[in-house]
Order: C-alpha cells, then sequence, then structure tokens
C-alpha cells in the first residue's frame, strides 16, 4: 500500500517535470524548423540577387552598358538594404516567439507548482503546536 502511493508520488512528479519540459522541447524544434526555414529562403534570395549581378556583368559589352549597369547599382543597393531590413525584422520575430512560447512552458512549470507548494505550507501550519 505505501510503496503504491511512494511510486504514484514518483510517477505524478515525473509527470509534472515531464510535461513543461516536453512543451519546452515542441517550442524549440519549432523554432529550430522556423528559423531553418528563413535561413534558406534567405540564402536562396541573396543567392538569386548575386546571380543576376553575376549575369548584368556579362552583359557589358560597351561604355553605354557600363554606364547602365553602374546606375542600375544603385537601386540595387536600395533594394538589397530594404530586404536586409525585412529578414532583420522577421528574424526578431521568430526570436520573439521562440521567447513566448518558452515563457508559456515555464509558466506552467510554476502553475503547476503553485498548488504542491501552498498544500505544504498549510500541512506545515497544521502541523505545528500553537503556542499558549
Amino acid at each position: 500500500m505505501l510503496n503504491n502511493i511512494f511510486t504514484d508520488s514518483l510517477k505524478e512528479q515525473a509527470r509534472r517535470f515531464q510535461d513543461p519540459v516536453q512543451h519546452m522541447a515542441q517550442a524549440m524544434v519549432s523554432s529550430l524548423e522556423r528559423v531553418t526555414e528563413f535561413s534558406l529562403n534567405t540564402a536562396r534570395s541573396y543567392a538569386d540577387l548575386g546571380l543576376k549581378q553575376l549575369h548584368a556583368l556579362t552583359e557589358i559589352k560597351d561604355a553605354e552598358s557600363l554606364s547602365s549597369f553602374q546606375s542600375s547599382q544603385a537601386k540595387l543597393l536600395g533594394e538589397l538594404n530594404q530586404l536586409l531590413l525585412k529578414d532583420a525584422e522577421r528574424l526578431t520575430e521568430l526570436g520573439a516567439q521562440l521567447r513566448n512560447d518558452l515563457v508559456n512552458a515555464t509558466s506552467t512549470v510554476f502553475q503547476a507548482s503553485e498548488p504542491q507548494a501552498e498544500t505544504k505550507s498549510t500541512e506545515k501550519a497544521a502541523a505545528k503546536p500553537a503556542k499558549a
């Protein structure tokens, strides 16, 4: 009987510990998946941009096409700047999303432990003899 109570208590404590850890692991994997997808898409975007520039360089045949290429570089730098800002914002969003997921996962640990802590405090208070 006492052995069953002890093993049930251990099982319950393991479950209370495992659930938040599992939520945190899921949040981390989900975040890693989003960041990986973001990184691959960003790498593809920058690679395409670089290849486009290389193709444009091969089209330079004379002074006029060189002048045209140079004038397009200012426009390209503006586009690149906007792309970098957009990517930085997205990465910040991904970080904030991970933070929120982890905060939610850890808050369940504290919510689960509060009733247990209150019960132990009440039990200790009831066990103390009243002073006269």
